[in-house]
């Protein structure tokens, strides 16, 4: 019983966290949605950078869980609605080409089922973009047949 409470917090929390976001955003071009571009130009030059941990929301328990919206509503407001078309357009494609037999879908394919499942969270498209890179280059190296000895 317990357990099914906790459950239904987590997964109501992030809708009801979304509605208290406040009127006042980073003004700086795609700041929480772009957020791994920043990371690579700190690199080269130092700027600020998106926090990926949210700050704690009472609805009416405390909860720091929000939907895969809030960055790209911070950013874009209602023009974040794109991003769900775009997202949901490529996985699409995703998901009919790996019925096409071909090797780098196998790959791919359970990555953007990850990052579908866990959108009720938090955004695992573009925040987590270096990871999904690297993951990709990974399993095309492991399952790579040209050039290797067998």
């Amino acid at each position: 019983d317990l357990i099914l409470y906790y459950l239904y917090n987590y997964i109501s929390g992030g809708f009801l966290a979304f509605s208290q976001l406040p009127d006042s955003y980073n003004q700086v071009f795609g700041f929480y949605s772009f957020r791994n571009v920043y990371l690579w130009l700190n690199v080269l030059y130092p700027v600020e950078i998106a926090n990926i941990l949210q700050e704690w929301v009472n609805v009416p328990f405390p909860v720091n869980v929000y939907t895969y919206l809030r960055p790209y509503y911070m950013d874009f407001d209602y023009f974040s609605l794109l991003f769900p078309i775009i997202f949901g357009f490529f996985s699409g494609r995703i998901y009919v080409q790996k019925y096409r037999k071909k090797r780098i879908y196998y790959i791919v394919y359970p990555i953007t089922f990850y990052a579908i499942a866990m959108q009720l969270f938090d955004d695992q498209y573009l925040t987590w973009l270096s990871n999904w890179i690297l993951l990709i280059i990974t399993g095309y190296v492991m399952t790579w047949e040209g050039g290797c000895r067998k």
